[in-house]
């Protein structure tokens, strides 16, 4: 039985048989990608035959985003963490996973994506690709019999503040340099490629590899610190790294703390640009010809801060993709964040192209 949306959509059609992907979304209120994934559904359920409607207006490439999607579970304590006794919280669950929140945040910033990712055939994996249909193309996330969906449990503190963050995300090692080989056709239709640390090291070097041959622009996203030693040394053929302090000091072995000497261990590293976060201490950012530094505006108040990161490299791929200079797009980058950690969603609901310049304007401006 389709949706109140995609009755909307069969509506709009009967009316009009040529409206575009885009004039449906005008309609409805909706990004492009999300009216696309609900038209598949109602291709695959019977309601719509054939495409001829959209064959003068193909989809232009979209982002493909590559890595972990997993369920969340933040338990925010009540009161200060006692070790070694019970603590009172109350409980959220969301979608979560580093690229599957990236790509959320670059959907409702209006950017045609696809995710390729992998889930069980679960409880949990049919929640995560039931959110994730209206808002992006699904059709790439692998759905493993006997496999459980990656699952995030954060312990937060009354401040915000993460005390402990435990991933169960054995899933991904199913996603190797052969299943990223196998999905060559799909890298290649894509605009460009972001992928999180998640992947096993093949696949990582698999990437870097296809990126090479095809010419794409690929972005790696940190995940955690540990997950560093996933990375090749060699990472020439890299456009863009996006990493916290904590992972570049792994990555490398080093006890550097200046974010803008950080940056420079990625450009050693062979990556085109790089970026080091480092909390309230500032964002360093630069290229092989210069190294910025942007100070962090603090927010008055922090929910839950687990979605920072995953909301700055969404706002900054968003900003480099316009086009504006690293700067800027570190500044759209930072307002995402800024206003992403104020609530309990990992992805904020209210976000769009115009507000995210109006807060970068806002704040940095």
């Amino acid at each position: 039985m389709p949706n109140s949306k995609q009755l909307r959509i069969l509506e709009l059609l009967r009316a009009d048989p040529s409206l575009t992907q885009q004039a449906l979304a005008d309609h409805l209120g909706l990004s492009r990608s999300a009216v696309a994934n609900l038209i598949t559904g109602l291709i695959n359920e019977g309601h719509i035959v054939g495409r001829a409607y959209i064959l003068a207006d193909e989809p232009t490439p979209s982002i493909l985003c590559i890595g972990g999607m997993n369920l969340d579970t933040k338990l925010v304590l009540d009161h200060a963490l006692h070790l070694g006794t019970s603590n009172p919280v109350h409980a959220a669950h969301s979608p979560g996973g580093v690229i599957r929140n990236v790509a959320e945040n670059l959907s409702r910033l209006e950017h045609r994506v696809s995710l390729l990712s992998a889930v069980g055939d679960d409880a949990a994996g049919k929640t995560l690709l039931e959110h994730a249909s209206p808002l992006m193309d699904i059709s790439l996330v692998d759905v493993i019999p006997k496999a459980s969906t990656g699952a995030y449990q954060a312990v937060i503190d009354p401040h915000g503040d993460m005390v402990i963050g435990l991933a169960d995300m054995d899933i991904m090692e199913r996603m190797d340099a052969a299943w990223i080989r196998n999905t060559r056709v799909h890298l290649k239709a894509a605009k460009c490629w972001i992928a999180d640390n998640n992947l096993p090291q093949n696949a990582m070097v698999e990437l870097i590899d296809q990126a090479v041959k095809l010419g794409k622009s690929l972005t790696i996203v940190g995940v955690s610190a540990p997950k560093t030693a996933r990375l090749p040394k060699d990472l020439t053929g890299v456009d863009l790294t996006i990493f916290n302090r904590d992972e570049t000091q792994e990555a490398f072995s080093t006890h550097e703390t200046n974010p803008k000497a950080l940056v420079s261990y990625w450009l050693k590293a062979g990556v085109r640009q790089a970026v080091v976060t480092a909390g309230t201490d500032g964002v360093a950012y630069g290229t092989t010809k210069s190294i910025g530094f942007c100070a962090v505006r603090a927010a008055d108040h922090v929910a839950d801060a687990t979605g920072a990161g995953d909301a700055f490299s969404a706002g900054l791929v968003h900003g480099l993709d316009l086009g504006v200079p690293l700067e800027n797009a570190v500044k759209l980058g930072m307002a995402n964040a800024y206003y992403t950690i104020q609530t309990l969603d990992s992805v904020r609901k209210d976000l769009s192209p115009n507000r995210l310049t109006t807060d970068k304007e806002h704040l940095y401006d």
